[in-house]
């Protein structure tokens, strides 16, 4: 039985928290104060898994806003939003040791590398998921599509590390995949955040209902695009016939998803815009590249968003 810290207690960070804690010490990292943390320590975790019910379960872990004095954690998982990741890094320190493993399920192609410069001991490894997940007031989990993590190697020095993830990942039944081109799988994953995400925040609709609407689909495809000459830009290979994969894959297996950009939207939370369309134009920027699409997304979503 392995110590493990889950920073954020969403709904991704409940529903692989507590898969893991079905097997393993699980601790969650919430906000002081926060009904989340009450939820857990009162309830437990709780998954409703609405594609299959017979998958549904609770299980017991434990919920706190600080770490001081904790065990050392064998495997932390960052599931919080990005924007928090100056907040709750420093917080992660009194668990952190040579063996840490760190793993982040957010979006966006830059949180490993923000743990990487902060936690100087223990192994990063390059993750992301999908997920259609939410919290519903009574803090129940509601899954509502596949779970799918996708793992790597970012510096091909941490083979022993991906082991242990791909092992205990994997004995508890959650879906995982070794990538072996980490960084060119996680701008994948951004195509989806700035692609897909954003236009259903925008447009208030679930993945099917934006893909399945052909004006709706052409501006996916053009902010999509966009994506990639940023990647490639940085010398990431992906094309735009990975355009048309990830379109597809959404329409298959996720069309029923409402993003949890559009459920921060609808519930006045706070974008993570920096992450998506944010960091798509200030890398326009830099790098001389136009990306319209992106541009308009940023302004306009943060206009609705206000200063949540």
């Amino acid at each position: 039985m392995f110590n493990i810290l889950v920073a954020g207690p969403g709904a991704v960070g409940q529903v692989i928290g507590g898969s893991l804690a079905r097997s393993h010490t699980v601790t969650f990292l919430g906000r002081e104060g926060s009904q989340r943390i009450d939820d857990i320590n009162q309830k437990g975790v709780r998954i409703d898994n609405l594609r299959f019910p017979k998958q549904s379960f609770t299980v017991q872990a434990k919920a706190v806003a600080s770490l001081d004095g904790w065990a050392p954690a064998d495997l932390v998982l960052l599931t919080t939003k990005t924007y928090s990741n100056d907040r709750v890094l420093p917080k992660i320190l009194p668990v952190v040791t040579h063996n840490t493993i760190f793993l982040s399920l957010q979006n966006g192609v830059t949180s490993a590398n923000q743990m990487q410069k902060m936690f100087r001991m223990g192994s990063v490894l390059g993750a992301f998921c999908f997920m259609g997940a939410a919290v519903l007031p009574s803090g129940i989990i509601e899954l509502n599509s596949p779970e799918r993590v996708i793992v790597g190697d970012l510096n091909k020095r941490s083979s022993d590390a991906l082991s242990f993830v791909m092992d205990i990942f994997t004995e508890v039944g959650i879906s995982i995949t070794q990538s072996e081109n980490i960084d060119r799988d996680l701008w994948i994953k951004l195509l989806w955040n700035v692609g897909i995400f954003q236009w259903c925040a925008f447009e208030g609709k679930t993945i099917g209902e934006l893909l399945s609407d052909e004006s709706s689909l052409q501006q996916v495809r053009g902010t999509m695009l966009e994506a990639v000459n940023i990647a490639q830009a940085n010398h990431v290979s992906i094309t735009r016939e990975d355009i048309q994969t990830q379109i597809n894959t959404a329409l298959t297996k996720y069309a029923p998803v409402t993003p949890s950009l559009l459920q921060d939207l609808r519930a006045q939370r706070p974008l993570e815009l920096g992450s998506f369309a944010g960091f798509i134009s200030s890398e326009g920027q830099r790098l001389g590249i136009q990306v319209p699409y992106n541009d308009f997304l940023f302004e306009e979503l943060t206009r609705l968003s206000g200063n949540y």
